[in-house]
């Protein structure tokens, strides 16, 4: 790779965007659908998530334009759940990043989600963080290792912080160091940021397009 006097880097000829093997650009959102959106209540007050309301839900999700649905089970984390609605994604041909967090150890987990979705072409990867702090980087790179040697055709999803975080949320000298310090440890396929354009008080940040050559910098350096 080659980079100018600004430090902005040419694409190389092999660059491939398409982490999540779609064939197209991937195209998702944070967060939901909430489950409150599809659970109903029988006479006895029980609550169920309602099939055909998931279902129309999910199909509200392609309608919107997207390709890949990511899990926001709220306070169902289920591997029974994450099963549940991968299968009603696959109906709707939406690809899947699920949510399985409640077990034990990595090697746990990892084995949990290889037997339920190791042979999915419909689950495409795990969440497992948002805008953590590079404290964090360790672990997170653990379960990204273990969860890659498993399934390499899989990613692992983690979101990063935008770079007007400060350095309490981050954890790290400066921002260009977290992107740096994230890639080289945890090392995911691939690097997802978020950024608020719009602040609360109806003003605008101006700096998205230097915080995505900042990150698609280091990634070519990688």
């Amino acid at each position: 790779n080659t980079f100018n006097d600004n430090g902005v880097g040419s694409e190389p000829d092999n660059t491939n965007y398409d982490a999540f093997g779609l064939g197209e650009i991937p195209i998702s959102y944070f967060y939901g659908p909430p489950t409150h959106f599809y659970t109903k209540y029988d006479t006895n007050g029980a609550a169920y998530y309602d099939y055909e309301l998931t279902k129309q839900t999910y199909q509200d999700v392609k309608d919107a334009g997207f390709n890949i649905a990511i899990y926001n089970g709220e306070l169902d984390y289920s591997t029974q759940e994450n099963i549940r609605i991968a299968g009603i994604c696959e109906e709707l041909g939406l690809k899947f990043i699920g949510h399985n967090p409640h077990y034990a150890t990595h090697a746990d987990r990892v084995k949990a989600i290889k037997d339920a979705f190791g042979d999915s072409e419909t689950y495409i990867g795990e969440y497992q963080a948002d805008e953590p702090n590079e404290s964090t980087f360790p672990q997170h790179a653990e379960f990204t290792r273990e969860f890659l040697k498993e399934m390499p055709d899989k990613e692992v999803y983690i979101n990063l912080f935008p770079m007007y975080a400060n350095t309490t949320q981050t954890g790290s000298l400066n921002y260009e160091d977290h992107v740096k310090n994230y890639i080289d440890l945890v090392n995911t396929k691939s690097v997802s940021f978020d950024y608020y354009g719009l602040k609360g008080d109806h003003e605008l940040r101006y700096t998205y397009f230097q915080n995505l050559d900042l990150v698609r910098m280091n990634t070519l350096r990688a």
